[in-house]
C-alpha cells in the first residue's frame, strides 16, 4: 500500500508484483522447502536434488531480478513484426 502512494503507473506495479511472486512463490518457497525436506531423517535425497533445488532457487532469482530491470515488452514493435496480426 505504502509503494502504490508513490508509484502512479499500474503496469509497473503488476511488473513489480509478477517478479516478487516469481521469486518468492516459484523459486524461494519450494526450493527452501525442498532443502529442508531433504535433510529430514529417513528422506534419500541425493545431490542431484539438491543440485536441482538450488538451480530452482537461485534460476528463479535471477528471472525475478531480470523481471524487474527489463520491463519494457516491446509490443508497439512486436505488433509490426507479428505476422499473424497483420494478417488479421
Amino acid at each position: 500500500m505504502a509503494c502504490a502512494f508513490v508509484v502512479t503507473d499500474l503496469g509497473l506495479m503488476t511488473v513489480l508484483g509478477g517478479t516478487l511472486s516469481v521469486g518468492g512463490f516459484v523459486a524461494l518457497a519450494p526450493g527452501l522447502v525442498g532443502l529442508w525436506l531433504s535433510h529430514k531423517p529417513g528422506v534419500r535425497a541425493g545431490f542431484c536434488w539438491r543440485v536441482a533445488m538450488h538451480t530452482l532457487i537461485w534460476g528463479g532469482l535471477a528471472l525475478s531480478v531480470a523481471g524487474v530491470f527489463l520491463r519494457d515488452n516491446s509490443a508497439a514493435e512486436l505488433g509490426t513484426r507479428c505476422w499473424f496480426v497483420r494478417a488479421a
